[in-house]
């Protein structure tokens, strides 16, 4: 899906292109208190149609005080395609947004929404879970014309994206944590997932990590032998969600396997990014973030944690399976953290 959408004499005009190029695009308008209307395309766009974007043509909007009669609500409102819910407009408010573009490297799989919270609240556009989004839609986030205060997290493949942000002058930082918690939290996840009256917007923070379902069934987390029984147990799907994820997001391409070398390779992505942090020591992070950006954007917050994720680090150190999967970004982790902790001290 591709989208562009911008003010223009006391309007907002603008297309939105789905993923049928047959369909007629609609969009869904929310004010402060909830959604306002939802609209079809209304204007012809020939431009689109003769480059092909568009089979008839009619995926163009108009928005103007026929669909928003109250003028103050042109600032207040957001405009999300319809059937994806992809931000597509939210009005910058000097004073309030950040006039910057900003990636956050997650690799985190539980959702941490009051840390994505305090992000989207500085930033007129905000797309969390990004690693949900297909390739050309991707692009139509980073590469959004109007865009000047932007920001995007998840666990993008980061060698498929990082010349892209680096192009469109995204600033990227990442906050890294023991790849232990990483495994035992994405077990954790999975369990969570499993039940049935789990919300919607979680699932998005789940993709990918669907075979791991299947493997948490039969773990009781507080009993080792279970989860080395199902470690052992493990089809190459499972092994590859749990695989060395860190490093592969970082060093590999989409169909590549981590292997030694990449750990150097992840290494020189981390160090040509604008900020690298540990999540232990995330005062630290907030810091220097702050001096990056000129805003303190994190202010008093402080990380949630799950309490079960120590006791399953725990465990999960004394099984060989276990280490043998993550054995990759141990190392690069380690490294990593030596760097950082030298730096800092």
């Amino acid at each position: 899906m591709l989208f562009h959408m911008e003010p223009h004499d006391g309007t907002l005009v603008g297309w939105v292109l789905p993923d049928n190029p047959a369909a007629m695009p609609r969009v869904k308008i929310f004010g402060p208190d909830g959604l306002l209307v939802e609209l079809e395309a209304n204007a012809l766009r020939t431009d689109l149609r003769d480059r092909g974007m568009h089979e008839t043509g009619m995926a163009g909007f108009v928005i103007d005080s026929k669909i928003l009669p109250k003028p103050e609500l042109f600032n207040q409102i957001e405009i999300r395609e319809s059937n994806t819910n992809i931000l597509i407009y939210r009005a910058f408010q000097p004073g309030a947004h950040i006039e910057q573009k900003l990636f956050r490297f997650e690799l985190q799989a539980m959702p941490d929404t009051k840390t994505e919270e305090l992000f989207a609240r500085r930033f007129n556009l905000y797309y969390g879970a990004a690693q949900r989004f297909p390739q050309e839609t991707m692009f139509g986030v980073v590469n959004n014309p109007a865009a000047k205060s932007v920001y995007i997290s998840g666990r993008l493949n980061f060698q498929q994206y990082e010349q892209l942000l680096r192009e469109r002058e995204f600033k990227i930082v990442a906050l890294i944590r023991n790849p232990y918690e990483e495994m035992a939290e994405r077990l954790l996840f999975a369990r969570y997932v499993s039940a049935a009256d789990i919300a919607p917007f979680v699932l998005d923070y789940f993709q990918g990590l669907e075979p791991l379902k299947d493997l948490v069934k039969t773990i009781k987390f507080d009993d080792a032998e279970t989860i080395k029984t199902a470690f052992n147990a493990m089809t190459e799907e499972q092994r590859t969600v749990l695989s060395n994820p860190l490093v592969r997001a970082l060093a590999c391409t989409l169909e590549e396997r981590p292997k030694a070398g990449h750990v150097e390779i992840a290494l020189s992505k981390l160090a040509r990014m604008d900020l690298v942090g540990l999540r232990n020591r995330f005062v630290d992070f907030k810091s220097i973030m702050a001096e990056v950006f000129g805003v303190d954007i994190l202010g008093n917050h402080e990380l949630s944690a799950l309490t079960w994720v120590p006791r399953i680090v725990e465990h999960l150190t004394q099984i060989k399976q276990a280490r043998t999967l993550i054995s990759l970004d141990l190392d690069l982790y380690t490294y990593a953290e030596q760097a950082i902790t030298e730096v800092i001290g």
